[in-house]
């Protein structure tokens, strides 16, 4: 087996001797596996459900709000001392009544405007003076409350919940990267104790050939007793080899099914492409996508916005404030419902209320010099994590590079390794070399084969980190970091 040439490596989870229909796993079918059941993501995607309906909520809050309020049916019936008489009054009030709220937030302002309106039917008897009184009343009230010399609330609360809702969704796409690069590192971990598994048991058949022929020599002369003592210990190393190999695989296997919720007894195949020509990669692109998309930095960005909000309600508690309530209202009472609305009487209010922090030992100033440094710190710290990532970047785009030649020239060593090898068999099956000779040909054979296998996974997992890095997905040359639009309202 040459799994460097190999366009694709089939790994069974299994033990030898089983034989069932088996199930083909790709990297991405097992990432998509991985994301369902991975409950770092699902509390993950819980949070940004929680969010998005909070955000939902403010969005709510800021419109129209209607609010009816009805009694069909009020009844009461009262004995009361009447002083004035030194007599007792029978009290009895039937009534009805209807109340609707309206209150419409002005998000441009920050201010209020509402319509209370009430409407009702009372029917009130007292037996002092043996009277029933019964009438139709309303009465109707329009305002406007309006905060003054202060930040808009509104306009911040809801900014203030975008930034929240907007970082939930960072730390989820943070998430799914972060589970994508571990499931990245067992599969292709698993890949590369398959292939190990391979080549001790080439490199068992290779001793066992050995063994036989050195055996033979022995027997008919040709070759020292020693030669075939050397033989017997390459073989055994093989053996312990094949052995040890073995079971370093089917650990990972039964810990990599365990880990996408697949049965320990289910046989799933994986396929691994390793002959897919290295995509091309752009530094240029990648850094300008990756300052650009990076999540580390936009949540560094947002955490500066929070510090400037901190440091606007925080100098605001210190300045004057106030609130203009403004406010007209009509009122009507009859008896009869068609004339209710005749003849209203008006009602006007007018009121400015306003807050003068006089002292305060110098809480305020020392709370806004707090805040500001806050926000010189998160300056700060966005500036030095733009420059992390660009040295990150740069630094993984030199280690794919290097990777790539290191890939080339493991299959040219591999190539010359195999050639040299079965050159020197040749060689040992005349009796030109001894077995001790022979196996240092079949050690190199060994090691070229596992250079190969580590170079190529290492590639791919580097790769990945680049997609990680830049958010651009060079392999199939898109972007990879998830859109962050608003939450449907």
């Amino acid at each position: 087996m040459k799994p460097a040439s190999a366009a694709f490596l089939c790994v069974a989870f299994t033990w030898a001797g089983f034989v069932r229909a088996a199930d083909t796993l790709t990297y991405q079918t097992a990432l998509d596996r991985a994301l369902r059941q991975s409950p770092e993501v699902v509390q993950a995607r819980l949070t940004l459900e929680q969010s998005e309906e909070a955000y939902r909520a403010v969005v709510a809050g800021q419109k129209l709000n209607v609010a009816l309020s009805l009694t069909p049916l009020g009844y009461s019936n009262d004995l009361q001392l009447n002083n004035t008489y030194n007599t007792w009054n029978t009290i009895r009030n039937t009534q009805s009544s209807a109340d609707l709220k309206l209150s419409q937030p002005v998000w441009l302002t920050g201010g209020t405007v509402s319509l209370d309106g009430n409407l009702g039917w009372n029917d009130l008897y007292t037996s002092l003076f043996n009277r029933e009184n019964r009438s139709f009343d309303y009465h109707s009230t329009i305002g406007y409350s309006q905060p003054i010399l202060l930040y808009n609330q509104l306009r911040m609360t809801l900014n203030q919940q975008k930034l929240t809702l907007e970082n939930n969704q960072l730390m989820y796409a943070m998430k799914v990267l972060s589970m994508e690069h571990d499931i990245a590192s067992d599969f292709y971990g698993l890949y590369q104790d398959q292939v190990n598994y391979e080549i001790a048991k080439d490199q068992l058949r290779d001793d066992q050939q050995s063994y036989d022929i050195t055996k033979n020599k022995v027997i008919i002369g040709l070759s020292a007793q020693s030669d075939l003592y050397q033989a017997e210990i390459n073989l055994a190393q093989s053996q312990s080899s094949v052995q040890n190999s073995l079971v370093t695989w089917q650990n990972a296997a039964e810990a990599f099914k365990q880990r996408l919720g697949i049965g320990l007894d289910s046989v799933v195949v994986i396929t691994v492409d390793t002959a897919t020509k290295p995509a091309p990669i752009d530094l240029g692109k990648a850094v300008a996508n990756g300052l650009q998309k990076r999540m580390e930095l936009r949540q560094d960005a947002i955490t500066l916005q929070n510090a400037q909000f901190s440091l606007i309600q925080t100098k605001s508690s210190g300045f004057v404030s106030g609130t203009v309530n403004a406010s007209v209202g009509l009122a009507g009472n009859s008896k009869d419902l068609q004339t209710l609305f005749q003849s209203p009487a008006k009602s006007q209010a007018v009121s400015i209320s306003l807050a003068l922090p006089l002292w305060d030992f110098g809480a305020n100033r020392a709370s806004v010099k707090a805040s500001e440094i806050g926000v010189h710190q998160s300056r700060l710290t966005l500036e030095d994590e733009k420059t992390t990532v660009v040295l990150s970047i740069r630094r993984e785009y030199r280690t794919i590079l290097n990777l790539r030649s290191q890939i080339s020239i493991a299959r040219e060593s591999e190539r010359n390794a195999q050639f040299t090898y079965d050159l020197y068999l040749e060689k040992y099956k005349r009796g030109a070399m001894s077995a001790l000779d022979l196996n240092q040909y079949e050690i190199q054979l060994t090691q070229a084969k596992s250079a190969l296998t580590n170079a190529i996974v290492n590639h791919k997992i580097e790769m990945l980190n680049m997609k990680v890095l830049s958010l651009w997905d060079f392999d199939e040359n898109k972007p990879v970091f998830p859109e962050i639009s608003p939450v449907k309202e």
